[in-house]
């Protein structure tokens, strides 16, 4: 609690109104995952239409909630959502390429007994991906689509090639940083198993990459990481289109 408390201070001490709002769309998406997947999942619903439709729901809310209604939110939504999809795509085809089921989790082998048997564990799996990609997702879109804003803002005269190039240059910068901490967060949430699997000299390197433990994490990351590539250049395009078609959208320090 005091941690939480101590983090609380800090984000409205420096993001002011953004901050609380940020706060309050934090707990709105904990009560989602709490009161909406958790029951549905457990039901045995389909866990991937579950997890879609609280992406979508959660991203709405926070945004809207963090940076206010306004065609810079509204660009930063809509590739958040095409990118999803794509997201989910990408998920669905490597996941049954890979003919994974879902167990590659002591919580998930556990899963299968009892009344919780029901639950699909393969969608259980795709729904998880989905879920985290939105976080990383949320913070590229609206990133670049702010990019693009400032720029036109700080340049009305600037041409659609311009302002395209010129905010890919800060988007290319994210890619490279965000790319590189979804892996290290992933890596860093499973350090006991890498740590089992070095150890682990009897076991050929090609079989335990091959297993489902492994596997899963590979294609939570590169599904999350093409997501989130994909969506610089979207958002970017969007939001150039937007800025060009209605160049009353730019506002300077929140004023028009």
């Amino acid at each position: 609690l005091v941690l939480l408390s101590i983090f609380a201070v800090a984000v409205i001490a420096v993001g002011r109104w953004q901050g609380l709002f940020s706060l309050i769309g934090m707990a709105f998406s904990l009560t989602v995952l709490v009161l909406y997947v958790v029951p549905r999942i457990l039901s045995g619903e389909n866990p991937i239409w579950i997890s879609l439709s609280a992406c979508f729901a959660i991203a709405t809310v926070t945004l809207y909630l963090s940076h206010g209604f306004s065609k810079k939110t509204h660009v930063a939504l809509l590739s958040l959502f095409i990118s999803l999809a794509g997201v989910a795509l990408t998920a669905i085809l490597a996941v049954e390429s890979a003919q994974l089921v879902g167990m590659g989790s002591e919580e998930a082998f556990f899963l299968q007994y009892g009344p919780t048997a029901v639950i699909n564990l393969q969608g259980l799996l795709l729904g998880g991906i989905l879920l985290g990609a939105l976080g990383v997702l949320d913070d590229i879109t609206v990133a670049q689509s702010a990019v693009v804003f400032q720029i036109a803002a700080a340049k009305r005269t600037i041409s659609s090639k311009e302002l395209f190039s010129r905010a890919m240059v800060v988007g290319r910068d994210h890619v490279a940083s965000l790319v590189n901490t979804l892996i290290l967060a992933y890596v860093g949430a499973n350090m006991a198993l890498f740590l089992l699997f070095y150890l682990n000299e009897q076991t050929p390197q090609w079989v335990a990459l091959n297993s489902e433990m492994i596997v899963e994490e590979i294609i939570r990351t590169i599904a999350g990481s093409l997501g989130l590539v994909l969506a610089v250049p979207l958002t970017t395009s969007l939001a150039v289109l937007t800025v060009k078609k209605w160049p009353d959208a730019i506002k300077i320090n929140g004023k028009k």
